[in-house]
């Protein structure tokens, strides 16, 4: 077997994976926001949050999904760059990749979370945990192999 531990490479193939989700999420954006079963609930917390009012006017949701596509652009974006980080650096162990993966889900988290308690929109928490918390825990996982102990 190579220098790579079983359990490092589990791990950076993992965060293949989660981005490469992230991408293909990032580019379905656009297309969920005008499916009413997947972006009702998320539409409907967002008009209660921020207008006061079950549903978001036809005006309102002609914005949102511009919002989605432009949203979807950016992670599709950070995706693709994360992966590229993945692929190459953090697997050949440069401490670099692993704090700029690392420092970047934790800022962009905490940005997402903090302006979602500010607002009381628990839907973003949810969804902000649903996309950290599988990228965060390889991170956590594979520190070790970065930073070995003299």
């Amino acid at each position: 077997m190579s220098s790579y531990s079983r359990s490092f490479l589990f791990w950076q193939k993992w965060l293949v994976i989660v981005n490469c989700i992230g991408i293909l999420a990032g580019f379905l954006f656009p297309f969920i926001s005008t499916v009413d079963f997947i972006a009702a609930g998320y539409n409907q917390a967002l008009a209660e949050v921020f207008f006061g009012v079950k549903a978001l006017s036809n005006e309102l949701v002609v914005y949102n999904q511009w919002v989605w596509a432009m949203l979807g652009a950016v992670i599709m974006g950070w995706g693709v760059c994360m992966l590229l980080i993945v692929l190459f650096p953090f697997k050949k162990h440069e401490k670099w990749a692993w704090w700029c993966i690392g420092i970047s889900l934790i800022v962009t988290f905490m940005v997402d979370i903090c302006f979602s308690i500010y607002f009381n929109f628990n839907t973003e928490i949810i969804i902000a945990l649903s996309w950290f918390l599988p990228s965060i825990i390889p991170i956590i996982a594979t520190r070790k192999d970065f930073f070995k102990e003299k």
